[in-house]
């Protein structure tokens, strides 16, 4: 308890660089100590945009639904790091109302939350898949455009199909253009793959 309290004076030390802030985030949660919850909620409250950043981040990698709520608030957050922040903890909760709000932020949310419900969406298979593939087909431009992002993360040949047809028949240039982007993408070899 100690030097938990020590790190947990050192994260609120904004004389510190934000990664090494966020390292002493990653040591709480590594630590599983069950008081993190009650941080947590302390900290979103926090006059700090980093600290309240953090403490999202935090809340997701808990995997406790009962943070659910306090990430919720953050969605109102005047900064945008930190709703982007709110948005990656309710996707990394992965629970029915998570991803109850994970379908809402992609259909409704700030153009950052909907690529962040896409790509979390495009990892979790089947039915992110699928939820997916039924966006790319929405009427609302930035949900399409969103959900071509998401397919862009997943490797599958019915992908292929769908970007390719996106890239062709879709009525608005920008899910025209990202999905050729993403079909481009799909062509290129990553230079960091090792070759045999």
């Amino acid at each position: 308890p100690k030097v938990l309290r020590q790190i947990a004076s050192l994260l609120q030390d904004n004389t510190l660089p934000f990664a090494i802030r966020a390292r002493f985030m990653a040591i709480f949660i590594a630590s599983g100590d069950p008081s993190l919850q009650a941080l947590y909620k302390q900290l979103i409250g926090a006059s700090s945009a980093i600290i309240r950043q953090l403490a999202a981040l935090g809340c997701g990698a808990m995997r406790n639904e009962k943070m659910l709520d306090n990430l919720l608030q953050l969605f109102n957050d005047e900064d945008s790091s930190v709703r982007l922040a709110a948005g990656m903890g309710v996707a990394a909760l992965d629970t029915s109302n998570s991803n109850k709000m994970l379908l809402e932020m992609l259909e409704q949310g700030e153009e950052n939350l909907r690529l962040v419900a896409a790509e979390t969406l495009a990892s979790q298979p089947p039915e992110g898949h699928k939820t997916l593939k039924d966006a790319a087909a929405a009427t609302d431009l930035l949900t399409r455009r969103a959900a071509i992002f998401g397919l862009s993360q997943i490797r599958e040949k019915w992908v292929v199909e769908l970007l390719e047809k996106a890239a062709i028949e879709d009525g608005q240039w920008v899910v025209r253009n990202a999905a050729s982007q993403a079909l481009e993408n799909f062509q290129v070899i990553s230079p960091f793959v090792p070759t045999a």
